[in-house]
C-alpha cells in the first residue's frame, strides 16, 4: 500500500511538473526581432551603421494595447534614431526617448490601436518598431544589452484584460574599428607564407555575391602603418582585405607579397617567417610558359585563368630558374579555373617583360584564359598586366635603335599613331586589354594613324612580324 501511495505521490509531481512547463510555454511575452539582417547576423551591430528591431508579442491574441519602458546599456555608443507603426497603427502611438548622458539608454512606448472591447483585435501583433544608430566611436567587441521594464499588453480576453508579458534580455556585440596591417592576413603580427592561405580561404567573400558584407577602408593603402577597419560581419575576414577594397580578391595576395617579412608589435612567440619554397614535379608533367608585359619591373603577380578543358589537371607554377628568389605565394586550381600569385621573396622589384615561368600540367595542355592579372611593385603600387602562354619571343626594338616603334595618341584623342615602322617590322597590328581580349586587328606596314574608341585604361599593342614586338600604352 505504501508503494502504491509513493508511486501515485511521484505521478502527481510529474503531472505539475508537466503544466508548469505547459504554462510557460503558453505564457504571454514580448521580444526584440532584428528587421534589417537575417538571423546568422542578429547578433552583432556595427558601428557607423543604423539597425533596425521589431518589437513582437507571442502567444497572446486579442490585443489592442501593448506598452513597455526599454532600457539598453552604452547608450553612449548607441543612440535611439526613430520608429514605425507596426500592427497597433498609429492613432494612440507614443515614443519618448529618456535616455540619460550617463549612457543609461531608456525608450517609453505605448501603442493603442483604438479598438473596443468587442473588437475582432490583433493575435501575436508587432507592437512598433524601433530604429538604433551605432556611433563611429564604439569600442570593438563591447556589447549591448536590452531589457524590458513593465511590459504589459491589453486583450478583449473576458471584456478588456491587462496582461503582464514576460520578457528577456536581449544582447548585441559591436562591431567597431580595429588596427589593420597591410598584408598580415591572419592578424598575429608578422607576414609570412601563412597570410596567403589565409587570403585564400576568405577569396570574394565582401562582394556583392557574398553574405558577408565588407566595408573599404577610407583611406586604405599598402603601406605598412596601421590602418583603421571596420570589423566586418567576418571579423576574421577583416585582416584579409589587405588591400582595404571593401573585397577579398588576388590583390590581397599581392599586399602579402608587398610586405612580407614585415612585423608589428602584435607578434607574440611567433615562430620564425616561413619561407616559400617552390615544388619540384616530375619530368615528364607538361611545361606551359607563361609571359607577361610590365612597364616596369615588378615584385609579385597575381594570375586568374580559366581553363577551356576542365579536365585539365593544373599542378603547380614553376619560376624561371634566373629569377631564383621568386616564388608561389599562392596556388588554386578547381573545375578549370586557376588563381596563381607568385614573386619575389626578398621584396625586390626583380620581375620585367617576358617568361616568368611555368605551369605544370599533368597531362596535354589546354587552350586558357586570362580573366585577371595583376603587378606589384615594392613601394606598394598595384596595377593590371598582361600575360601570355605562348613560347613564341617577344622582341621590343631597343629605344635608341632607329627601328623603335613609338605609339602616341593623337591631339584629338580619337586615334593611335604608330611610327617608326621599318621593312621588317611590317605585320599583323593588335591591340588587346590587359584581361587578353582583341579589341582591334587589322595589317601594318608602315607609320600608321589607327582610329580607335577604347575604355580609359592600359593596352598592349603587338605586331607579329619577323620581328614580333609589343608595347604597352596607357588610353
Amino acid at each position: 500500500m505504501d508503494e502504491c501511495l509513493k508511486t501515485a505521490a511521484r505521478l502527481l509531481r510529474l503531472l505539475a511538473l508537466v503544466a508548469v512547463l505547459s504554462a510557460g510555454v503558453r505564457a504571454q511575452s514580448i521580444r526584440l526581432v532584428r528587421s534589417d539582417v537575417d538571423p546568422g547576423r542578429s547578433g552583432f551591430v556595427t558601428a557607423t551603421q543604423s539597425f533596425g528591431m521589431d518589437v513582437v508579442i507571442d502567444s497572446l491574441d486579442d490585443c489592442t494595447s501593448a506598452s513597455f519602458e526599454l532600457r539598453f546599456t552604452n547608450a553612449r555608443y548607441c543612440v535611439f534614431s526613430h520608429w514605425k507603426t507596426r500592427d497597433l497603427g498609429k492613432k494612440g502611438v507614443f515614443v519618448y526617448d529618456l535616455t540619460d548622458s550617463l549612457g543609461n539608454g531608456s525608450v517609453h512606448v505605448g501603442a493603442l490601436s483604438g479598438m473596443g472591447a468587442t473588437d475582432s483585435a490583433f493575435s501575436n501583433p508587432v507592437v512598433i518598431h524601433l530604429d538604433f544608430v551605432v556611433l563611429p566611436d564604439a569600442p570593438n567587441d563591447s556589447t549591448i544589452t536590452f531589457s524590458f521594464v513593465y511590459p504589459q499588453a491589453v486583450t478583449t480576453d473576458s471584456g478588456g484584460t491587462i496582461v503582464k508579458l514576460r520578457s528577456t534580455p536581449t544582447t548585441v556585440t559591436i562591431h567597431g574599428f580595429v588596427r589593420v596591417h597591410p598584408g598580415d592576413a591572419d592578424n598575429n603580427g608578422v607576414v609570412d607564407s601563412r597570410d596567403a592561405t589565409t587570403v585564400g580561404a576568405f577569396i570574394k567573400q565582401g562582394s556583392g555575391t557574398s553574405n558577408v558584407r565588407g566595408y573599404k577602408r577610407e583611406p586604405a593603402s599598402t603601406l605598412w602603418l596601421p590602418q583603421a577597419s571596420l570589423v566586418w560581419d567576418s571579423a576574421r575576414a577583416t585582416y584579409a582585405d589587405c588591400d582595404g577594397s571593401g573585397d577579398v580578391t588576388l590583390s590581397d595576395n599581392l599586399v602579402v607579397q608587398i610586405n612580407f617579412g614585415k612585423t608589428h608589435t602584435r607578434t607574440k612567440n611567433e615562430p620564425g617567417i616561413q619561407s616559400r619554397t617552390t615544388a619540384l614535379f616530375p619530368s615528364e608533367y607538361t611545361r606551359v610558359p607563361l609571359r607577361i608585359i610590365a612597364p616596369e619591373n615588378i615584385l609579385g603577380v597575381a594570375v586568374n585563368a580559366r581553363l577551356a578543358d576542365t579536365d585539365v589537371r593544373v599542378v603547380g607554377f614553376e619560376p624561371s630558374e634566373n629569377l631564383p628568389g621568386v616564388h608561389p605565394s599562392f596556388f588554386s586550381y578547381e573545375n578549370g579555373n586557376l588563381l596563381l600569385v607568385f614573386g619575389s621573396e626578398n621584396g625586390t622589384d626583380c620581375m620585367g617583360s617576358g617568361i616568368v615561368g611555368s605551369l605544370v600540367i599533368d597531362g596535354p595542355a589546354s587552350p586558357m584564359t586570362m580573366t585577371q592579372v595583376l603587378g606589384a611593385t615594392s613601394d606598394g603600387r598595384i596595377f593590371p598586366l598582361v600575360t601570355t602562354t605562348t613560347d613564341v619571343e617577344e622582341k621590343t626594338c631597343p629605344s635608341d635603335d632607329a627601328c623603335s616603334i613609338r605609339v602616341g595618341v593623337d591631339r584629338a584623342g580619337s586615334a593611335l599613331e604608330v611610327t617608326g615602322m621599318t621593312d621588317v617590322t611590317g605585320g599583323v597590328l593588335s591591340i588587346c586589354s590587359v584581361t587578353g581580349q582583341e579589341l582591334v586587328r587589322m595589317r601594318i606596314d608602315a607609320d600608321t594613324r589607327v582610329p580607335v574608341s577604347l575604355p580609359h585604361g592600359m593596352y598592349v599593342l603587338s605586331i607579329s612580324s619577323s620581328q614580333p614586338i609589343s608595347k604597352t600604352f596607357v588610353w
